[in-house]
């Protein structure tokens, strides 16, 4: 019965209407806008809080993904510093049986020849 464009043309007038309070100007409202943004920047700012804040955790079922995350990373560290605490024992641990086994090396002239008359294996002259 009517023409599309006639409908479009009165659904997007009606849209912009429907924005604005009856009755009220343009400039009025637009004006509280920015008077109530401005107030609420300059309360913001002075607290010191953020303004805006993702939350970008997820909850499942096993908990906040966030969460399981940093608790799984502790974890690690924990066992991280477990095993340096084991190599540096076990380090020390080889360094001394070196030292040890250095001192409880005979003197070259001291080395037992064999049957032949040549020193054993493993002695170097």
């Amino acid at each position: 019965m009517f023409r599309q464009e006639a409908i479009d043309n009165h659904n997007l007038r009606s849209r912009g209407r429907a924005l604005l309070l009856p009755g009220t100007p343009f400039w009025l409202t637009a004006g509280l806008c920015l008077f109530f943004l401005i107030a609420f920047l300059t309360l913001a700012i002075a607290a010191g809080a953020p303004i805006y804040q993702i939350h970008l955790s997820k909850s499942t079922r096993s908990g906040v993904v966030i969460d399981n995350q940093q608790r799984d990373i502790d974890d690690q560290r924990a066992r991280i510093a477990q095993i340096i605490s084991r190599l540096e024992s076990s380090k020390q641990a080889t360094l001394t049986m070196l030292k040890n086994r250095r001192r409880n090396i005979p003197p070259r002239s001291s080395v037992p020849p064999t049957s032949s008359g040549v020193p054993r294996k493993g002695y170097v002259l």
